[in-house]
């Protein structure tokens, strides 16, 4: 092999784009079938036709066999195929389901899921807002429907709009990432930048509250760049740098009532994922340990007895081996390595999937019936999930192919494969042969590529082995004939 010589992101992101410009679109559900499941609060039809007002079991919402992501709403759900269709149910007032009730009948819902009405039918990340609804097309276009705007949430500019049909989020443009919990929503440009819009009570938008309390148009967060990845809690905003650099304003993240400049969180631990919930936020660092911070009613993740509210990253010692993470206002839902589920916090809207509404779990209990879970997502009320799919890497048992169904390159997503080559000084190296684009809403975890100090490391949260699970950081390394990788530090979940 020629002599290699160290690179930036940006050689690597080329080098991604070349491949990924010969590569057939991926398709996630060539090789399995995937079914949705929902539990709590089904009020307004959100938990679908077999779901009631209080379900206490995991119910099947009735899908196509080839749903991506899911997302919850405070009163509805939404669904994206691997066709990049939207799916919606749920409350009808709103218009969040993309439909208009009858006027005679304004208080109609829609526990059937049907695709939502026009809209680009290449939407590749969607999200859900208390009322309001987001997809993200592949042109880079935001679009909503649904919700009031009483606080901008739609990001029109005012709060004269029909809710429906969805409509361009204006001022936003080459859009590569999307998020919103409650009634901001924030978006991630191409060029690393986040842009911000809705409510503003504690800064949430970046904007002093004080100043102003909401912003009905998207503006640029100030103080914040080279941002790969960015998630909402219900006033709370992070973002995630790509030096591994997590950020946070709003609620909850410092002693400041109003924090609207965005806060460093992390120290020197470079953060490889994020994940956030109604007033929690958590992260994955490079070395496979996970951090929270913020009220931790949703789920009491450290091992402080009290559950008290943190405004620094504490560790998260209950749940070690956890990577999707998603918590409602009571409950918080995580995944393990083997595709299962467990929970903890109050099940006073049924999140533990327990019938007792004043049970508790400070530790973690399973949900039980549900196997082989890659996706998951819970609002104030609802939590859904959904199954049938591999998300993380796979390492065969020879050692040959190295597969990674999603990783964040600069914000977008790929699919990577490697192949076992030799790599001087190194024991364990792999070569790249293939890199195919595929929607960075699809699976609910991804691998991360981090440049700390102009080294280039792809962080690999789960690595499946015959039958055992691993974290992995391997160092990326570019020649004359190619994109190497190698092993330098690993740990078995």
């Amino acid at each position: 092999m020629p002599k290699v010589s160290w690179i930036k992101c940006g050689f690597f992101l080329s080098s991604i784009f070349f491949l990924a410009s010969i590569a057939i679109l991926f398709d996630c559900s060539a090789s399995s079938a995937t079914t949705a499941y929902g539990w709590a609060r089904g009020w307004y039809g959100q938990l679908g036709p077999l779901g009631s007002e209080k379900t206490f079991s995991p119910v099947t919402i009735p899908l196509p066999q080839d749903i991506i992501s899911i997302k919850v709403g405070s009163t509805f759900g939404l669904a994206l195929d691997a066709s990049g269709r939207v799916w919606a149910w749920g409350r009808g007032m709103t218009g969040v389901t993309g439909r208009e009730s009858p006027p005679a009948n304004r208080e109609e819902n829609y526990p059937d899921p049907s695709i939502v009405p026009g809209l680009p039918e290449d939407i590749v990340e969607i999200a859900a807002g208390e009322e309001v609804a987001f997809a993200l097309s592949k042109d880079g276009t935001v679009w909503t429907w649904g919700g009031s705007n009483t606080f901008g949430d739609q990001g029109y500019g005012n709060s004269v709009q029909s809710s429906v049909p969805p409509k361009k989020v204006p001022g936003l443009a080459n859009i590569i990432r999307i998020s919103a919990v409650s009634y901001h929503g924030l978006a991630l440009r191409s060029d690393g930048t986040v842009w911000a819009w809705g409510h503003n009570s504690f800064g949430e938008c970046g904007v002093d509250p004080e100043v102003q309390s909401s912003h009905i148009t998207p503006r640029q967060v100030q103080g914040l760049s080279n941002i790969i990845a960015i998630e909402t809690g219900y006033s709370t905003s992070f973002a995630l740098r790509v030096d591994g650099v997590m950020f946070g304003w709003g609620a909850d993240v410092s002693p400041v009532t109003y924090q609207y400049d965005p806060l460093a969180l992390s120290g020197e631990t470079p953060m490889a994922q994020l994940w956030a919930a109604s007033f929690n936020g958590y992260a994955e660092d490079i070395y496979g340990q996970l951090w929270s911070i913020g009220q931790h009613g949703g789920g009491c993740l450290n091992a402080n007895p009290q559950c008290e509210s943190t405004t620094t990253l504490q560790r998260a010692t209950k749940v070690p081996s956890a990577r999707i993470m998603e918590a409602g206002h009571t409950v918080a839902i995580f995944c393990t390595p083997q595709g299962t589920l467990k929970a903890l916090g109050s099940n006073l809207y049924g999140g533990l999937a327990l019938e007792d509404p004043y049970a508790q779990a400070w530790d973690p209990i399973d949900i039980p019936n549900i196997s082989n879970v890659f996706d998951v997502d819970a609002n104030e009320n609802t939590v859904m999930v959904l199954t049938g799919a591999k998300c993380h890497a796979q390492l065969d048992s020879g050692l040959s192919t190295l597969f990674v169904p999603k990783v964040n390159v600069l914000g977008r997503a790929y699919s990577l494969k490697f192949v076992s080559w030799p790599v001087e000084g190194y024991p364990l190296g792999f070569k790249l042969v293939s890199a195919v684009e595929v929607p960075v809403g699809a699976c609910g975890q991804e691998a991360t590529l981090l440049n700390l100090g102009g080294e280039v490391l792809l962080h690999l949260p789960w690595i499946e082995f015959e039958g055992r699970y691993f974290w992995a950081n391997m160092r990326i390394i570019p020649s004359g004939d190619g994109i190497y990788g190698v092993i330098v530090g690993a740990g078995e979940l």
